[in-house]
């Protein structure tokens, strides 16, 4: 399959994230946390509507911690506020 450069580079850097998460397979998250990374449009925008990077891998280090999840393919976590 071929993909434009900035798409192929983001997919090889989710494989270093999801390596470094101990993982063997990239995902959501993974994605997620290297589109952070990367200088985009899309990374400074979810930057900007508060995003949290450290705050995604502990949440996603957390439930894929329990035995019985094999991977987190939708998670939402609210924050209705004080």
């Amino acid at each position: 399959m071929h993909y434009h450069k900035l798409t192929a580079e983001l997919i090889g850097e989710a494989g270093k994230k999801a390596m470094q998460m101990g993982h063997s397979y990239v995902g959501p998250v993974h994605l997620l946390l290297a589109m952070l990374d990367q200088p985009s449009d899309a990374g400074k925008l979810l930057m900007q509507m508060g995003l949290d990077p450290e705050l995604t891998e502990k949440i996603s280090q957390l439930v894929l911690s329990h035995e019985k999840i094999l991977g987190i393919h939708d998670l939402l976590v609210h924050d209705y506020g004080p």
